[in-house]
């Protein structure tokens, strides 16, 4: 059942076949399609794990044969940023990371490319297989901001599986990035 607020979906909402397997399995926030998506056979098997950034796109894909094995992989795992706050003398960014169905995910960042350092993850208490992190940093006169990440994901075969990703943004930005819902708490 999916739970509402302020009378919009948010929450996950799960969809079954006839059988009663489950079939879809899918998060909303604010009536929008954000987060999780999963998709299952007749039979019960995972057949695609995506990590929606709209009703349209994703930016995470996971396919399964219909042995459940993985066959294919698409995309990244950082799925996008929001400021939060720009104040006068700072800003605040929240960035989105798939954790891949609850999956062990350790995320570096670094400014230079050269030099990570660990970035501290939670769980988004709204949102399944969602983890953030946040970037403060004080305003500068040049601008974009650049941050650069590796994830490190212990995958079904208990094996790192590494991935990278960048965001920029500009001090000045005050609508999400990557096509992240607005009103994000």
């Amino acid at each position: 059942m999916i739970r509402y607020k302020n009378s919009l979906m948010h929450g996950t909402s799960e969809t079954y076949f006839e059988n009663g397997i489950l079939k879809f399995k899918k998060s909303f926030f604010d009536d929008k399609e954000f987060g999780s998506f999963l998709q299952y056979t007749r039979s019960g098997k995972l057949e695609r794990y995506s990590f929606l950034v709209d009703s349209i796109r994703s930016s995470y894909d996971r396919y399964y044969n219909l042995d459940g094995n993985l066959i294919r992989i698409e995309g990244d795992p950082l799925t996008c940023y929001k400021v939060e706050n720009s104040h006068s003398d700072s800003v605040r960014i929240k960035v989105f990371f798939s954790d891949f169905g609850n999956k062990k995910l350790d995320a570096f960042i670094s400014t230079d490319q050269k030099h990570y350092r660990p970035f501290q993850l939670k769980k988004d208490r709204q949102l399944e297989h969602v983890q953030f992190g946040i970037i403060e940093v004080q305003k500068k006169k040049e601008s974009p901001y650049t941050y650069y990440f590796t994830m490190k994901v212990l995958d079904e075969d208990n094996r790192d599986t590494v991935f990278a990703d960048s965001i920029s943004f500009f001090s000045t930005e005050n609508a999400p990035g990557s096509g992240y819902p607005e009103n994000v708490e």
